[in-house]
Order: structure tokens, then C-alpha cells, then sequence
């Protein structure tokens, strides 16, 4: 199987500092890869041959600036699809999103996934995703809202569809603004969250007794790679299951590129990945 999407994490600074970030990401952290590795590893992937997506996520990507438009102008170059997960700080006003968004659809972006929920609008105001969405849509990118979820919450699926602007893009066109809601994990020993049930797998539900197949499909690069992860290093801090690795050597380069897969075993909520 070969992957089909390479992801970078461009930085582990981000506006926000959510509580139980997988990454850990704070206003306070400055690492992030420099930007002729990130040109570089577009080009490998791109001479793979198999990789068709380039992600560029974090951290907040969009705090790159003009690099971040350099980038999937790159991937672009290549015939590479694009995609950028934000929290959406930038988009203040509808006008301020057009004029972040422009330069990144004419380089090339295909699509933006919005991430937000309670922690998240503890920092960025949802009424930036708000104004991000329907920018975005109106651009003509790919758009995905994703909520995060816990048992107790307020900004919910539904919630984002009381904006009647919204509601009626994803009525008229469900798939060209996709809403996922996706459960919320502890990342530190002593954090307990609790979720619905109906997010853990047990007998009535064994549709979901299944692998994860984004840990086969994506490479990924963060700022401390020094080795290529499979699945990116918020796995080293779950500590609801048992992490597990197999290192071996890329065979499709002549180098020998080596890569570390991180995989594991939980009992916790399953995180369903939008694709």
C-alpha cells in the first residue's frame, strides 16, 4: 500500500493553546520546519510517484504567511492537490478572509478545514470560522468544519448551522461544506474526558471494530523530524492504550529513507479522521 497524501505539521506554534492539543501547540512555540526543507520534502514526495495530496497543518499554518502561499504554489507545480487545516484567526472579517484566501486559491489550494469547538473558540471567536466558511466557499474550495466532541458541550454540528448563511450552503450543497464532529482525546495522564458511548466501540456497534487506514496512508513531517512518522508524535502521548513501533528503511529511495511507524492499541474513543 502506498501512502497517497503527505502531511506536513509546518510548526508547533498556533494563536491558540487548547487544552489537551494533540501536538501540544502554544502561541509560545516557535519550532517549525524551514521553508526549503518543506519545498523539499514536497519535491520528494512528488517524485514518489504515488503521493497525489500535500496537508500543511500544525500548530496554525496560516501564521507561515507568504511561505505558506510559496508552498502550495510548489505543490501545485508538481499537479499535487493542496489542502490547510486552520483554526481560522485571520478570517476577522469577511474582507480580511477574502483577502488571506485569495492568494492562497490563486497558487493553487484546493481545499480548508476549519477546526473549532469549545476550546478552540476559547481563543478564535467561532464568528471567524463563520466568515472563513463562507469566503472559502465562495472561492470555490474544498470546505470541512470539524467540531470537536465530548459528552458535555455547546458548539455543536448543530450550532454551526444556526448561522443561516451556513445552513443554507450545506443545505443547497452538503458536500462542498462538510461538517464532521470528531471526539476530543486526553493527551496527559491525569485529564479525564468523557465522551458519548456511542463513540466506543462495544457490541452493538461492529461497524466500527476496524483499523485506521490513515496510518498507511500518509507520510508526515513535523519540526523535529529527524525521522519520517507514519502517524505524527501526539501517539508517544496517548496514554489511554499501549504505543507501539516498527522502524524500517524506505525502499524507494536510494538512500534508504528511514521511517518509524508509531502505532496503537486503546480502549479510548475512536478519533474518525474526515477525509
Amino acid at each position: 500500500m502506498h501512502p497517497k497524501t503527505l502531511t506536513l505539521l509546518v510548526t508547533y506554534q498556533c494563536t491558540a493553546a487548547c487544552a489537551q492539543c494533540c501536538f501540544g501547540c502554544t502561541p509560545k512555540k516557535k519550532q517549525r520546519i524551514l521553508q526549503d526543507r518543506i519545498l523539499g520534502y514536497i519535491d520528494q514526495a512528488a517524485a514518489l510517484g504515488h503521493i497525489v495530496n500535500v496537508v500543511f497543518s500544525g500548530g496554525e499554518c496560516f501564521l507561515l504567511g507568504d511561505d505558506l502561499v510559496e508552498a502550495v504554489a510548489r505543490a501545485t507545480t508538481h499537479g499535487l492537490a493542496t489542502r490547510c487545516v486552520t483554526n481560522g484567526y485571520w478570517a476577522t472579517s469577511l474582507a480580511a478572509a477574502r483577502r488571506r484566501l485569495e492568494p492562497l486559491v490563486a497558487a493553487g489550494l484546493r481545499e480548508l478545514n476549519f477546526s473549532t469547538g469549545d476550546l478552540h473558540r476559547e481563543y478564535v471567536p467561532v464568528e471567524r470560522i463563520t466568515a472563513g466558511a463562507i469566503i472559502a466557499y465562495e472561492l470555490g474550495l474544498g470546505l470541512s468544519l470539524v467540531v470537536e466532541t465530548r459528552a458535555e458541550r455547546s458548539l455543536t454540528r448543530a450550532a454551526l448551522l444556526e448561522n443561516a448563511v451556513l445552513a443554507e450552503i450545506h443545505r443547497e450543497d452538503p458536500d462542498g461544506m462538510r461538517i464532521h464532529e470528531n471526539v476530543w482525546i486526553p493527551m496527559d495522564r491525569d485529564c479525564t474526558i468523557a465522551h458519548d458511548k456511542v463513540h466506543f466501540r462495544n457490541r452493538t456497534n461492529p461497524q466500527l471494530m476496524r483499523g485506521c487506514d490513515t496510518v498507511l496512508a500518509e507520510h508526515g513531517h513535523h519540526p523535529r523530524s529527524g525521522v519520517r512518522r507514519v502517524l505524527p508524535p501526539f501517539a508517544a502521548r496517548a496514554t489511554r492504550g499501549s504505543v507501539h513501533a516498527i522502524e524500517t528503511t524506505h525502499p524507494a529511495t536510494a538512500s534508504g529513507l528511514h521511517i518509524r511507524i508509531v502505532y496503537l492499541t486503546t480502549s479510548a474513543p475512536i478519533c474518525r479522521c474526515p477525509s
